[in-house]
C-alpha cells in the first residue's frame, strides 16, 4: 500500500514557488532597482555565500531542482513580458529593453533563488548576504520613517 504515500514536499519547494510567482510579476523599475542593490553589495562576503550556496547544493539531493532554477530563469529572461496581441517578427522597442533588463537582473535572482533553495544547508549570514537585495524590494517603510505623502517630505502638499 506504499503507493498511496504522500511524501511531504521539503519547504523550500513552496518557498521557490512563491519566488518563482513574485519574479514574474517583476517590472522594468524592479529589475532596475534589483541589479543596481545587486552591484553595490557586490564584493568578497558575496561571492563566498555564493561558493558556499554552490557546495551545499551540489552535496546535497537539490542538485537537479538548482538547474531546474537555472533553466526557469534563464526561459523568464528570453521571453517577451508581454503578450502583444498579434504577430510579428519584430520585437516592440519597449519588449527588448524589458528582455534586457531581465537578462541584468538574472544574476540577482540566481543568488536569491540559490539561497532559498539552499535553506537549511547554508549559515544564516549566507542566505543573508544572498537574499538581500531580493528581500529589500519587498521591504515596507519602519513606521516613524517619512513617505511622499508626510507633510515635509518632498514632493508633498505641504511644500506647494
Amino acid at each position: 500500500m506504499g503507493w498511496f504515500r504522500h511524501k511531504e514536499d521539503p519547504p523550500y519547494v513552496a518557498a521557490l514557488a512563491d519566488f518563482s510567482g513574485a519574479v514574474d510579476r517583476l517590472q522594468e523599475g524592479d529589475l532596475l532597482y534589483l541589479r543596481s542593490t545587486w552591484e553595490s553589495l557586490e564584493g568578497p562576503a558575496q561571492k563566498a555565500a555564493q561558493r558556499e550556496v554552490e557546495r551545499a547544493i551540489d552535496a546535497s539531493d537539490r542538485r537537479d531542482d538548482a538547474e531546474a532554477l537555472d533553466v526557469g530563469l534563464v526561459r523568464w529572461a528570453g521571453a517577451d513580458g508581454r503578450v502583444v496581441g498579434y504577430a510579428t517578427w519584430v520585437s516592440p522597442p519597449g519588449l527588448m529593453m524589458e528582455r534586457d533588463l531581465r537578462r541584468q537582473a538574472l544574476p540577482v535572482l540566481r543568488d536569491a533563488g540559490r539561497a532559498i533553495l539552499a535553506t537549511g544547508l547554508i549559515r544564516p549570514e549566507t542566505y543573508e548576504t544572498l537574499i538581500e537585495p531580493w528581500a529589500s524590494l519587498s521591504e515596507t517603510p519602519e513606521p516613524g520613517g517619512h513617505s511622499d505623502t508626510d507633510p515635509g517630505s518632498a514632493g508633498s502638499e505641504a511644500d506647494a
